[in-house]
């Protein structure tokens, strides 16, 4: 306080000891901001919850399909929506999980098989085992269960019996 008793600008903000922070914590803490900063960029700016439920309800399979070569996060940014909300509306249209991994695999092998098919390196039964990843594909694509009624994206997974 000073002579009139009011209380001084350094008494209301008394300053703190200031902590050494090496390089390496530096290096990591200013990591860690770019990786915040950019899944904020990524998931953009979050709708509000009546306009959510509205999208959501309004989601249709096809909706969903165009976007099952994309991860769920930018699936999510592309429609407007959390992917939370995504995930709550996948098992309506058959959907245990979202096939972007299974379906960015089956690519890839299918263009493998192409390249040695056109090199003539390639197996005996190669062409029906690019077949076969095709029909995998269509069947995740149109959300038809296999032989066991399990979609092809939820394969590996342990699930109980219905």
């Amino acid at each position: 306080m000073d002579s009139t008793g009011s209380i001084t600008s350094n008494q209301m903000n008394p300053t703190l000891p200031h902590r050494h922070i090496d390089l390496e914590q530096r290096k990591k803490i200013k990591l860690q901001l770019i990786r915040m900063t950019m899944t904020l960029q990524l998931l953009g700016p979050k709708p509000d919850q009546a306009t959510q439920k509205r999208k959501v309800k309004a989601l249709t399979l096809n909706d969903l399909t165009r976007w099952f070569h994309v991860t769920i996060v930018q699936a999510a940014k592309e429609l407007q929506l959390s992917p939370t909300a995504i995930k709550h509306k996948c098992p309506e249209f058959g959907v245990e999980r979202w096939p972007s991994r299974t379906v960015e695999s089956y690519n890839k092998k299918i263009l493998i098989l192409e390249k040695s098919i056109r090199e003539g390196t390639s197996k005996p039964n190669a062409s029906r085992e690019m077949e076969n990843l095709r029909e995998k594909l269509d069947d995740i694509y149109s959300c038809r269960p296999e032989r066991d009624g399990v979609l092809p994206a939820a394969r590996g997974r342990r699930r109980t019996p219905p």
